[in-house]
């Protein structure tokens, strides 16, 4: 049987935390910002609750990403890859405005298996680079993890 709970990723749990190396992000194209695999035995989706019997239990999520000018401007996309880094599904894509202020993100379908990976990507406006140090990054991605026994 399998044991599911709802968690809240950060930046470093992607690998784009305050002490990374600033990354320069290309207009026009998806760029990848970080990576979670998944771990052994586990499934992770995306968000956390439903909207049930008049009742909205979906949590929050937001992401921005500064450069040394202040919020970029563009696209950004949650997605899963496979573990052999071939297919990789948008799960959820939208602007840095909304995402700043936050999105109610619902559980999505499908999730992320064992040595998958939870990806975010970033199509700027113009080519930037992130400034990885900067305070005002946010990285608050509901995610609901199933333990499988």
């Amino acid at each position: 049987m399998a044991v599911s709970f709802i968690s809240f990723l950060r930046a470093d749990d992607f690998g784009a935390g305050l002490t990374d190396t600033d990354l320069v992000v290309t207009a026009g194209q998806y760029n990848q910002i970080g990576s979670k695999t998944v771990g052994a035995q586990q499934t992770i989706n995306y968000g956390a609750g439903v909207i049930a019997n008049g009742v909205d239990s979906r949590e929050t999520a937001k992401v921005s990403f500064d450069s040394a000018s202040g919020a970029i401007a563009g696209v950004y996309r949650l997605a899963i890859q496979d573990a052999n880094g071939i297919n990789t599904i948008p799960v959820v894509e939208n602007d840095n405005v909304n995402l700043l202020a936050g999105i109610k993100l619902g559980l999505k379908v499908p999730g992320a298996r064992e040595d998958s990976k939870l990806l975010i990507l970033f199509k700027p406006d113009s080519t930037t680079t992130i400034d990885m140090s900067d305070a005002n990054n946010i990285v608050n991605i509901p995610v609901t993890i199933a333990n499988l026994n």
